[in-house]
């Protein structure tokens, strides 16, 4: 169950539409959270569409006896809360960042408009198509998978987003972090990160970013 590579559309879409929101403009709100605070919280009113400037947020989803599911990773120069364009009223997750984040924003209509004028509505529909089936692929991997396993899938995500063609994922996260990430302690994904050495999965782990071996990872994750 190996994760696959973005279509190329919703890449292109995500890098104007951060460009649009960095441009700045009428309608467009700059707000910074510190580590922990929540950017926004599961049932909250969808009321804008986010770009992520700086700082890293984790996505997560409440279970009814009150733990914490974690889904996703956002990082620098993405979008947030992108299911307010469709008329969802409520946000269905959480985002809390885990470092102090910088976060822009505009009303799903301000945002609309931008989209309209640039002719960009078959791209939106790209990226909103992509961004769901790596949620339902994040789930799956939650509820199927131990948390050793779950560190690999989230590992091989990133390095497909962020990385580098030789696997360098240039992304300074702490065990910390990652523990954040996929729902365990720091000390598990140090012992996880030491076993992924030793099977060739991760070159390198230090305070430049992760290189992984992406072939190696691909194959361990099928």
């Amino acid at each position: 169950m190996g994760a696959s590579e973005p279509p190329q559309q919703s890449v292109d879409f995500q890098r104007l539409a951060v460009r649009w929101f960095r441009l700045g403009g009428p309608g467009i709100t700059v707000r910074q959270f510190e580590r922990d605070q929540p950017v926004y919280r599961e049932q909250d009113p969808s009321a804008s569409m986010m770009c992520l400037d700086s700082g890293t947020v984790k996505i997560l989803v409440d279970t009814p006896d009150g733990r914490e599911c974690p889904l996703a990773l956002k990082l620098p120069g993405e979008l947030l809360g992108e299911l307010c364009v469709c008329g969802q009223a409520r946000r269905r997750e959480s985002a809390i960042a885990l470092e102090r984040a910088t976060v822009r924003s505009a009303s799903p209509q301000t945002f609309m408009e931008f989209v309209h004028r640039e002719n960009l509505t078959h791209l939106l529909l790209e990226h909103l198509a992509t961004a769901l089936v790596r949620q339902q692929r994040a789930i799956a991997v939650l509820l199927l998978e131990p948390s050793e396993r779950r560190l690999a899938h989230t590992l091989l995500e990133l390095s497909q987003r962020r990385g580098c063609e030789d696997g360098q994922l240039p992304l300074r996260l702490s065990q910390q972090q990652l523990g954040d990430m996929i729902g365990t302690t720091r000390s598990r994904v140090g012992l996880f990160l030491k076993h992924f050495r030793g099977l060739g999965l991760v070159v390198s782990y230090d305070q430049h970013g992760v290189h992984v071996d992406r072939e190696r990872l691909e194959a361990y994750c099928r």
